[in-house]
């Protein structure tokens, strides 16, 4: 029977995505000098050991057990194995990318791909319940808390994860059950495609550019549920049927040169991986020249740089530009939160949002439109808040076909563009 670990998976609260998790304590320890687990050291604050592992744990509370792994697998390994046998420990009860409790031993092996590449592991048990789970070693070891993917069936059904994997990066496989018992198995591990690094990592998560199916969104075991070229996590929402492919993607680690075009009286600039754009008293438009056909989804995503100086500052992605006269914009006004669908500089309607106007650069913003071919709708994203705004209207509600390319504007505002994806 499989548990749910409730508290466990409060605790270890990061997502499959490698997110660590948030500290917490388990109140404060035993007197100093008492020796509650009787194993001759004193239970101080700084040196208790409540669970007899030969590990100290500052301030009273239960460490966070690091596995150790036994052996190494390589691309086309094939072994056989039992999750009990020497070299396995029985010191990680939950892994940050499951919700289940895993109280067997684990047998752990370490993973190093030569180059970046898709690993595919499947464990096959062979007469008892045991789980699959890939880490990634962030710095911190064999952690349960670096959980990139798991595999969780019930039974002794097949176990598989499939993920792309990095050059040079430490990895750690790990064969663990839900039942205290140990259990026999067979596991292997095939590299089933390279991916062609181009050595830029625009979100962050360890997964290079080139190969991750949700660029600009943080995840490292690329989720991705319809197999397509769109990761789960930036799937258009409700429908991941909607969108299968990134046809546009620039980190702005480049100059300002094609496919980029701007108008306006402001200035671009492409320096430092990103895009800035300066106005002072007007608006500038930069234009990506890819056209793409519905349903898609065009994002922009940026931060501030420099004090605001004057009122009524907006930003904003474009869509639907057909000529320097004719396109829209989902834009954000910066000092107000408002978030509207306008043509040209004209308002056709507007919301607001929960933003917190907080300009410092250490806050990203990500303005995306979705148009399914009916209805165009705006969202807006804030790195610590989340979703904070979603504006919709049907077509025949706006002025002007929608046909057209997209980019980014700033009005009386400087800001600095970190990517623009289009997915189609």
């Amino acid at each position: 029977m499989r548990v749910s670990v409730g508290i466990l998976a409060a605790l270890f609260a990061g997502s499959c995505s490698g997110d660590m998790p948030p500290s917490f304590s388990l109140g404060g320890g035993p007197d100093s000098g008492s020796d509650a687990d009787s194993d001759s050291n004193s239970d101080s604050d700084s040196d208790s050991d409540s669970d007899s592992d030969g590990d100290t744990e500052p301030d009273g509370g239960t460490d966070t057990d690091l596995c150790t792994p036994a052996d190494a697998v390589g691309c086309s390994a094939a072994v056989v194995g039992n999750s009990g046998a020497s070299g396995s420990t029985t010191v990680v009860d939950a892994y940050s990318c499951s919700g289940y409790a895993e109280p067997g031993p684990e047998f752990v092996y370490v993973f190093t791909p030569a180059e970046d590449t898709n690993v595919s592991v499947v464990l096959t048990p062979a007469d008892s319940d045991l789980d699959l789970f890939l880490l990634v070693d962030i710095g911190t070891g064999c952690d349960p808390a670096s959980c990139v993917t798991a595999s969780t069936e019930a039974g002794t059904a097949t176990e598989q994860i499939d993920v792309p994997v990095s050059a040079g990066g430490t990895y750690y496989v790990a064969v663990d059950g839900p039942v205290a018992e140990a259990g026999g198995y067979a596991l292997s591990v095939a590299c089933t495609g390279e991916c062609e690094g181009e050595g830029h990592d625009e979100d962050g998560d360890a997964v290079d550019d080139n190969c991750d199916t949700c660029p600009s969104y943080p995840d490292i075991a690329l989720a991705n549920g319809d197999a397509d070229g769109v990761g789960d996590v930036c799937e258009w929402p409700d429908d991941e049927a909607a969108l299968d492919a990134i046809t546009a993607f620039d980190p702005f680690t480049g100059s300002f040169s094609a496919p980029w075009t701007s108008d306006g009286a402001g200035s671009w600039m492409a320096d430092e991986d990103l895009l800035t754009g300066l106005t002072v008293g007007n608006g500038s438009n930069a234009y990506h020249d890819a056209v793409p056909a519905a349903p898609y989804s065009i994002e922009s995503t940026f931060h501030y740089t420099g004090e605001a100086t004057i009122e009524n500052r907006w930003v904003s992605t474009l869509f639907g530009h057909s000529t320097s006269t004719s396109w829209f914009q989902c834009a954000f006004q910066s000092n107000t939160g408002y978030l509207g669908i306008w043509y040209l500089t004209s308002n056709i309607d507007m919301i607001a949002t929960i933003d917190d106007l907080d300009r410092d650069p250490s806050v990203q913003r990500r303005i995306r439109l979705y148009d399914d071919g009916d209805t165009v709708t705006c969202t807006l994203d804030h790195s610590a808040l989340g979703q904070i705004g979603e504006i919709s209207l049907e077509d025949w509600e706006l002025p002007a076909d929608v046909t057209g390319g997209g980019g980014v504007r700033v009005y009386n505002e400087t800001a600095a563009f970190e990517s623009y994806v289009i997915y189609e």
